[in-house]
Protein backbone atom coordinates (compact mmCIF):
# COMPACT_ATOMS: atom_id res chain seq x y z
CA UNK A 1 0.00 0.00 0.00
CA UNK A 2 1.24 3.31 -1.08
CA UNK A 3 0.07 6.50 0.75
CA UNK A 4 -0.66 9.48 -1.51
CA UNK A 5 -1.04 12.86 0.66
CA UNK A 6 -3.15 15.87 -1.09
CA UNK A 7 -6.18 16.45 -1.71
CA UNK A 8 -8.90 14.53 -4.34
CA UNK A 9 -9.22 14.91 -6.99
CA UNK A 10 -6.18 16.88 -7.70
CA UNK A 11 -4.09 14.38 -5.93
CA UNK A 12 -5.24 11.39 -8.22
CA UNK A 13 -4.46 13.12 -11.39
CA UNK A 14 -0.83 11.22 -11.88
CA UNK A 15 -2.00 8.05 -10.32
CA UNK A 16 -2.97 4.72 -12.62
CA UNK A 17 -6.36 4.10 -14.03
CA UNK A 18 -8.26 2.27 -10.92
CA UNK A 19 -10.49 -0.80 -10.99
CA UNK A 20 -11.89 -0.18 -7.45
CA UNK A 21 -12.06 3.68 -5.39
CA UNK A 22 -12.78 3.86 -1.67
CA UNK A 23 -14.10 7.61 -1.14
CA UNK A 24 -14.74 8.01 2.71
CA UNK A 25 -14.71 11.58 2.63
CA UNK A 26 -14.80 13.96 -0.28
CA UNK A 27 -14.22 17.47 1.10
CA UNK A 28 -17.33 18.70 -1.30
CA UNK A 29 -15.41 17.22 -4.11
CA UNK A 30 -17.55 14.26 -4.81
CA UNK A 31 -18.53 14.75 -8.39
CA UNK A 32 -15.14 16.14 -9.58
CA UNK A 33 -13.82 12.88 -8.26
CA UNK A 34 -16.09 10.48 -9.70
CA UNK A 35 -15.51 12.41 -12.61
CA UNK A 36 -11.79 11.67 -12.79
CA UNK A 37 -12.08 8.12 -12.04
CA UNK A 38 -14.43 7.76 -14.70
CA UNK A 39 -12.15 9.21 -17.28
CA UNK A 40 -9.76 7.12 -16.10
CA UNK A 41 -11.36 3.45 -15.90
CA UNK A 42 -15.57 4.04 -17.12
CA UNK A 43 -15.60 0.69 -15.88
CA UNK A 44 -14.61 1.30 -12.16
CA UNK A 45 -16.16 -0.14 -9.34
CA UNK A 46 -16.80 2.92 -6.11
CA UNK A 47 -17.59 2.32 -2.56
CA UNK A 48 -18.61 5.87 -1.26
CA UNK A 49 -19.31 6.53 2.85
CA UNK A 50 -21.87 9.00 3.66
CA UNK A 51 -22.53 10.27 6.88
CA UNK A 52 -24.36 13.61 5.76
CA UNK A 53 -27.50 14.10 4.68
CA UNK A 54 -26.22 16.31 1.75
CA UNK A 55 -23.68 14.01 0.63
CA UNK A 56 -25.95 11.05 0.04
CA UNK A 57 -27.97 13.79 -1.88
CA UNK A 58 -24.51 14.24 -4.04
CA UNK A 59 -24.72 10.47 -4.32
CA UNK A 60 -27.62 10.09 -5.67
CA UNK A 61 -27.25 13.61 -8.30
CA UNK A 62 -24.33 11.54 -9.63
CA UNK A 63 -26.16 8.24 -10.11
CA UNK A 64 -28.73 10.18 -12.15
CA UNK A 65 -26.17 12.51 -14.21
CA UNK A 66 -22.70 10.35 -14.10
CA UNK A 67 -23.56 7.46 -16.24
CA UNK A 68 -23.65 5.38 -13.03
CA UNK A 69 -25.06 1.70 -11.91
CA UNK A 70 -25.87 1.40 -8.34
CA UNK A 71 -25.20 -2.07 -7.37
CA UNK A 72 -26.96 -1.14 -3.79
CA UNK A 73 -26.69 1.17 -0.93
CA UNK A 74 -27.00 0.26 2.60
CA UNK A 75 -27.29 2.11 5.68
CA UNK A 76 -25.26 1.26 9.22
CA UNK A 77 -26.16 2.04 12.61
CA UNK A 78 -24.11 1.47 15.88
CA UNK A 79 -24.88 1.61 19.24
CA UNK A 80 -22.35 0.98 21.96
CA UNK A 81 -23.37 -0.08 25.32
CA UNK A 82 -22.97 2.47 28.48
CA UNK A 83 -23.74 1.46 32.37
CA UNK A 84 -26.10 3.08 34.46
CA UNK A 85 -25.87 1.95 37.86
CA UNK A 86 -26.52 -1.86 37.19
CA UNK A 87 -28.03 -1.26 34.20
CA UNK A 88 -26.74 -1.01 30.56
CA UNK A 89 -27.92 1.45 28.41
CA UNK A 90 -27.21 1.43 24.04
CA UNK A 91 -26.30 4.98 23.09
CA UNK A 92 -27.06 5.09 19.22
CA UNK A 93 -23.99 6.95 16.92
CA UNK A 94 -25.22 8.65 13.72
CA UNK A 95 -25.46 6.16 10.75
CA UNK A 96 -23.45 5.54 7.16
CA UNK A 97 -24.17 5.55 4.47
CA UNK A 98 -22.68 2.85 2.20
CA UNK A 99 -23.34 3.26 -1.42
CA UNK A 100 -21.84 0.91 -3.83
CA UNK A 101 -21.81 2.12 -7.58
CA UNK A 102 -19.85 1.30 -10.78
CA UNK A 103 -18.89 3.52 -14.29
CA UNK A 104 -21.67 2.04 -16.98
CA UNK A 105 -18.65 1.60 -19.27
CA UNK A 106 -19.83 4.73 -21.63
CA UNK A 107 -17.73 7.56 -20.78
Amino acid sequence: MEIIHGTAPDAMISLPAPTHVFIGGSSGNLKEIISLVLSKNPNARMVINSITLETISEVLDSINTMDLIEEETVSVSVSKSRKIGSYHLMTAFNPVYISVLRGSGLN
